[in-house]
């Protein structure tokens, strides 16, 4: 059902399509924990979040965009996501390990119906913690964080959500101006396809290669010349 559920959402009518199963009931067999959250309010109001993913997604696709994905459904159960970690936290849980935790229940809950592969969950678990690093303008961290390969993906996420909140707005437009005040280097565009291999969160630095040392070559007696 994985490659089924991008059929029915990245054709470029995936509002039309989620409204089409929400009103059939199919959305609940599919999602069950995320139907039954989209059936709770929430300071009086109903979530929306799903079908306004969906409206962006299908922005992009109709204008010839590429929408992967860990971008698909990080858009549309960003919140559900961060909602469960946030009570995390609150009960006393590290960030990481209550966003961890959070992508791990949300994978649990699908498996029996829409099995998500790992891959594409560590990469929504990645833009979501990504959105912290955000906030950080000062020094050099901003050009680090642009550099990485994931910046795009989260940046991505960064304008939706603040599109459809209308909070962090100022915050993306300083971003969107940095952005092209540092375009990529030449040298800077071939890594992008190892974007894929995500290295855990708590790493602080990149694994080191184990130099291996060259074994000394055993010098034998030299050959003879054969006598004529």
């Amino acid at each position: 059902m994985y490659e089924e559920v991008q059929k029915l959402f990245l054709q470029g009518e995936g509002e039309k399509t989620f409204q089409m199963l929400r009103t059939t009931g199919m959305f609940g067999v599919l999602f069950p924990h995320i139907n039954a959250w989209l059936d709770t309010e929430e300071d009086g109001f109903p979530h929306t979040w799903v079908g306004k993913a969906l409206e962006w997604v299908d922005v992009c696709v109709q204008t010839g965009r590429k929408i992967e994905p860990h971008i698909l459904f990080a858009l549309m159960f960003g919140q559900y996501i961060e909602q469960k970690a946030g009570a995390m936290r609150a009960a006393g849980m590290h960030p990481l390990d209550a966003l961890d935790k959070a992508v791990a229940e949300f994978l649990g809950e699908q498996t029996p119906r829409v099995q998500i592969p790992r891959k594409v969950a560590l990469s929504v678990r990645d833009i979501l913690w990504n959105q912290s690093r955000f906030e950080k303008k000062q020094g050099k961290a901003p050009l680090y964080f642009l550099r990485r390969p994931g910046f795009r993906d989260a940046f991505e996420y960064l304008r939706f959500t603040s599109e459809l909140t209308g909070e962090r707005l100022e915050l993306r437009a300083w971003w969107k101006e940095f952005i092209k005040a540092h375009p990529p280097q030449p040298e800077e565009a071939a890594p992008a396809k190892q974007a894929g291999k995500t290295a855990p969160l708590h790493a602080h630095r990149p694994d080191e290669r184990k130099r291996r040392r060259r074994r000394p070559r055993r010098r034998g007696p030299k050959p003879q010349t054969p006598k004529a």
